[in-house]
């Protein structure tokens, strides 16, 4: 296969990528699949859904009239429904937060945090910001981390509600901040392609550099490495421990929201429409398939997208060859699902359906839940960074 070669700004070295041509034209065939449950939402004719999300087990279904739905996601039951904010009130993404008195799930507003039990909805905690919130909130077990206006990140004790420090960045912040438990680190990103990472307890810098373009969505991150999809077209592998670019690869496109990880792969959305695969790994074959537009799940070598005519294209993980297609039933959008091979398909009048790929382990759906018996705190190996001491 031909190649195109493209210099690395940053590593120096050159890059070569595979050339990037879409899937084979076949007429659609269809795959075998089947329903594992459906569901609609309690929803008012007037209310749409902004924003469906996947976390440890739950769908969060964010309503226009500023309430939360949450849905077990193995079964299709509707566990609770809360109203979070007044219209037109602004509720980011969820986040989970552990500690040895609560396990939650986190709801970053306007000008508050707010902790929910993820079972019940039942309210924990309610934390004010000192400024507007910008992006969703991080957590550890004590303190909540809050990307606000004005440059600004701060980090908030839980016990008493007291700010412990804030930092100001070089740009904006757009994309949430990650806490680190087994480094007891803060990683931050900002609009002007900086990012750093502090001392969770004090801010104190344990480094800083720049890339060429701010991130477009949110951070990925595996055992070793952060994944940021920048303005300047690049996905960006980066080593947690010193910051270091490892990789770049050149996106044919800008990129559209963050990177998504499964397994070896990183499938990336692109500004008008178009799913790169890349591998983790250098050497890996990568692929693009033109007309997707959303990734939906993984499975036995196959991967689900949903592409611009409204159709789940079920094609190979490794060549990106066309297999076959899944009608949607007018279901025309998804959550992206990088934990096990269900096809979770959505609509914004909150119906919710749940596919089941052939060939795909039917114990999977199980592993959507999070254990019967919930960890006290998050499982952690020593910390790999030390700092050093100072005279």
């Amino acid at each position: 296969m031909a190649a195109l070669v493209f210099s690395s700004p940053i590593v120096g070295s050159a890059v070569t990528i595979p050339e990037q041509r879409p899937p084979r034209a076949a007429p659609p065939a269809p795959v075998e699949i089947r329903q594992a449950w459906r569901v609609t939402l309690p929803l008012r004719t007037i209310d749409r859904v902004t924003a469906y999300h996947l976390l440890d087990g739950i769908i969060y279904a964010v309503v226009s009239n500023g309430s939360v739905h949450a849905v077990q996601a193995d079964t299709g039951r509707i566990l609770w429904s809360r109203a979070l904010v007044k219209p037109p009130g602004v509720v980011y993404p969820p986040f989970i937060h552990y500690s040895p008195e609560f396990y939650g799930v986190g709801f970053t507003l306007a000008h508050e945090v707010v902790l929910l039990d993820p079972q019940t909805g039942s309210e924990y905690k309610r934390m004010l910001l000192e400024k507007p919130a910008v992006a969703s909130a991080a957590s550890m077990a004590d303190t909540i981390f809050s990307a606000e206006a004005d440059r600004h990140c701060a980090a908030y004790q839980l016990k008493d509600l007291y700010q412990r420090w804030h930092i100001v960045t070089t740009g904006p912040i757009t994309v949430p901040p990650i806490f680190l438990n087994d480094l007891q680190t803060v990683f931050l990103t900002d609009a002007s392609g900086d990012y750093a990472m502090l001392w969770a307890s004090d801010r104190e810098v344990v480094y800083h550099h720049r890339l060429g373009g701010a991130a477009t969505g949110p951070v990925a991150l595996d055992n070793q490495y952060f994944y940021i999809a920048t303005s300047d077209n690049l996905l960006n592998c980066i080593d947690k421990l010193t910051g270091a670019v490892r990789w770049q690869f050149r996106l044919p496109t800008r990129p559209q929201g963050g990177p998504i990880l499964v397994n070896g792969n990183i499938y990336q959305a692109l500004s008008g429409g178009g799913i790169q695969r890349i591998g983790k790994e250098p050497g890996r074959p990568n692929w693009l398939h033109a007309d997707g537009t959303r990734f939906l799940s993984e499975w036995n070598g196959r991967v689900a997208l949903l592409d611009k005519v409204g159709r789940i294209s079920v094609v190979d993980s490794v060549t990106g060859e066309f297999v076959g297609s899944v009608p949607t039933d007018g279901l025309t959008d998804g959550i992206p699902n990088p934990v096990n091979s269900a096809l979770l398909l959505t609509s914004a009048a909150g119906e919710m359906r749940c596919l089941q790929p052939p060939g795909s382990d039917a114990a999977s759906l199980a592993r959507f839940r999070p254990p019967t018996t919930q960890p006290t705190t998050r499982p952690s190996d020593p910390p790999a960074l030390v700092r050093p001491v100072k005279e």
